[in-house]
Order: C-alpha cells, then structure tokens, then sequence
C-alpha cells in the first residue's frame, strides 16, 4: 500500500510550521531505506515553501503536485456572495480533486495522511470521502495538534482553529479509516467523548524522531538560553520573558544571554512587553529556518508550552544539540525530558519558579554538558527514526488489511 503525506496551500514556514517540517524529514528518511515496506510520496499543491527553507531534497519524483481551483473562478468576485459562491465552488472542488486524483492513480496510492488540517479543506477531503469504493484512497488524520481534546467544544471564537469549528464536519461527515495521533490525550478523548461518527483505527505514538545532526562538540559553546516555536497562547512565551526579567534583575552582571526564535499571534504582545519593561537588551527576539546552528552554540533550551511538550520538533532539535532541557511538566513531556537526567521539569507555570531553575543551572555549569549527552542519548536509543518507522509502518499495514474488506 503506497502512502502519501497530503498538505494544501502550505502556510509560511519562516518562524512555524514544525508538522510540515517533520514530515519533509521524515519524508526523506523513510524513502531512503534500502528495505522499506510501501513507497512513500509527498503531495501538496505548492512545494515550495519547503524548498524555501531547505527541506525536501531528495527524492524529487515522490514530490507530487496537483492543481488547487479553490481561488479560481471569479473566486474575488463570488467570495462575499455566499450562494453564487456555493455554486461556484463545486466546480473548483471537482476539478481540484480531479487534478489530486490522477496523481494518487498514477503512482497506485491507496492511503493519505493528512498532517495539517484546516476546515477550508473539508470539500476537497469530503469529495475523496464520497469516490467509489475501488477509486477512494485510505483517509488518515495525523493529530499533530496538541489542545484540539482542550478545545473542541469551545465556543470563544479565539480558540476556534482548535475547536469543533475547525473540525466539526471532518468527524462528522467524513469517514476517517485512520487516526494517527501524538498524543494520548486526543485518543482518550474521541474514545470517551465519541466526536467521531466513524469508527477509525486511533493510535496514539511512542516514539518520534528528529533529523537534526547529533552535535555534542562544547568547545564553541556560549551562555545563551534558548526558546523557540510560535509564538502563541499554548505556547506561552511570556512566561520566558518574564522569568529572564527575574533573573535579570537577581543577576544583572551576568554573562547569560536570553534568545528567542520565532513568530506568531502574540509577536505584538511581546515586542510591546519587552519595550514597556526596557528588556529589549535583556532577551532578543528573532527567527531563522536554521535553528541548529544556534543550538550548536547555546546551553540552555526552555520550553514554555502549557498543554503538550511531546513531541515538539523544537525541543528534539535542542535535545540532538546537546542541550539541556527545561520544560513544564504537562502532557506527555515526560517522554522528552527526565527529570534530573536530561534536564529539569518544572511543577507550575510561574515565572518565579522558572527564573529558580535557571539560576540554579547557570550557577551549575557542570552539570549541562552531562544533561546535554544524556538527550543525545535518549534520541539515539528510543526516540530514533528506526523506532518512528516501525510504529508507523505498523499502523499502515493494520489498515492496508481493511482494503479489500
């Protein structure tokens, strides 16, 4: 059973995007082994904001293009009349899925993943949904975001890509075959609160992977404390900021420096705090494509996050650099960090606490090259690609059995 990973109109990669990101790598790894189980293609209707960043290198004839019409057709014209514009729209999701079927058919493709979803979406997937028997591909949803079980049944239009606005009509009207998840939480959830009107194949996993370079060298390293990741509520990087002011203020000669990589809802909010609280010397706001290379420099990396720490790209990124890791514990961070071990996990979300730990660790330099190896290890031995692939593989052979059933 031939796989591909399907993602439409791919969002700016720039300081997000870490399913995205995972998938191209994992993408490459899966394709690059010599004894690999099915053939493993990359699909989406604009590739290149991946290329844009330096992901999907090889394996140029699985990366698959097809046609998106659902911004064609007088589409400026008939957005803001719904009812021409309902009209209008069968036409573009019929040609869309068109385009996307002669690809699947070409290359024998009897499953999709889909990593990202976005309620825009729904028409070309429920249109796959509705094909014949002989002719619809596997649909699988990849749960990679971590509060959906927090906010299904939240009506605050803030939280709304979370919530069953967002993915109310996939569970309801499509049948999922799959549901691959990150986390634990998200499966007990559609368990218990039956939100799925299909009855799909859920596993939750217990590995991940990242395809970062080991990098163990501290000979060039500097007193830097890192956080990155988009800059969001769940994400929480004011916690960050605030506990670099703590620090700050306890000890102002210090030669640590506090960075931060990445952009987001909340930038606004935390260029006007670090402005207002005179800490634009104190912590940098930044972003790159290319966080090894300051991980291969830093000490430190804090993640701030208040749902799941498991398993964050961002955080395995820092974990392959020989970082130490300090992370709230929430969710399945546990799988990540271990206490005392490889880092530091904290009980609360105050910044009180997190400026504790930090001074505790910048006055501990001894113990970050040891924490940072025991990360290494922890990639190397259990969260490694070998590992990631098996599971995987696994889930997809349990569904290419319901095939011809």
């Amino acid at each position: 059973m031939n796989v591909g990973v399907l993602i439409i109109e791919m969002a700016n990669l720039s300081g997000s995007g870490g399913a995205e990101r995972f998938y191209a790598d994992f993408f490459e790894s899966y394709n690059n082994q010599s004894d690999r189980k099915r053939d493993f293609y990359f699909i989406s209707d604009d590739l290149s904001e991946l290329h844009r960043i330096g992901k999907l290198k090889l394996f140029t004839e699985k990366q698959l293009a097809f046609q998106s019409y659902r911004k064609s057709f007088f589409y400026e014209f008939t957005r803001n009349r719904p009812r021409i514009d309902k009209k209008i729209n069968y036409l573009r999701i019929f040609l869309t899925k068109r385009s996307l079927l002669k690809q699947l058919e070409q290359h024998e493709i009897k499953a999709l993943v889909l990593p990202v979803y976005e309620d825009k979406d729904f028409g070309l997937i429920k249109s796959l949904d509705n094909l014949p028997k002989n002719k619809r591909p596997k649909i699988i949803l990849n749960v990679t975001n971590a509060v959906v079980q927090n906010h299904y049944f939240d009506t605050n239009p803030r939280y709304a890509y979370h919530s069953k606005l967002n993915y109310g009509r996939l569970f309801e009207q499509v049948k999922l075959d799959g549901i691959y998840t990150w986390y634990k939480a998200f499966k007990e959830f559609v368990e218990n609160k039956k939100v799925l009107n299909s009855n799909p194949l859920v596993h939750s996993v217990s590995s991940r992977f990242t395809a970062t370079d080991f990098f163990e060298d501290f000979s060039e390293r500097e007193n830097r404390i890192i956080f990155s990741g988009r800059l969001s509520e769940y994400k929480d990087p004011l916690l960050f900021i605030k506990a670099a002011q703590i620090v700050n203020k306890r000890m102002p000669d210090s030669n640590w420096k506090f960075e931060m990589y990445g952009k987001g809802p909340l930038e606004n909010e935390v260029r006007i705090y670090l402005k207002s609280n005179d800490l634009e010397s104190v912590v940098l706001l930044s972003h790159t494509p290319d966080m090894q290379k300051v991980l291969r420099k830093s000490r430190i990396y804090v993640s701030t996050q208040n749902a799941e720490n498991f398993p964050s790209l961002a955080m395995a990124e820092a974990m392959a650099c020989c970082n130490l890791i300090i992370a709230r514990n929430v969710g399945q961070t546990d799988f990540y960090v271990k206490d005392t071990v490889n880092g530091f996990l904290l009980k609360t979300g105050d910044p009180e606490e997190l400026a504790d730990m930090l001074i505790k660790v910048m006055q501990s330099p001894e113990i970050i090259e040891t924490m940072g190896k025991e990360s290494v290890s922890l990639l190397k031995n259990i969260h490694n690609k070998e590992n990631f692939i098996k599971e995987i593989d696994d889930f997809w052979d349990e569904l290419e059995k319901t095939i011809d059933e």
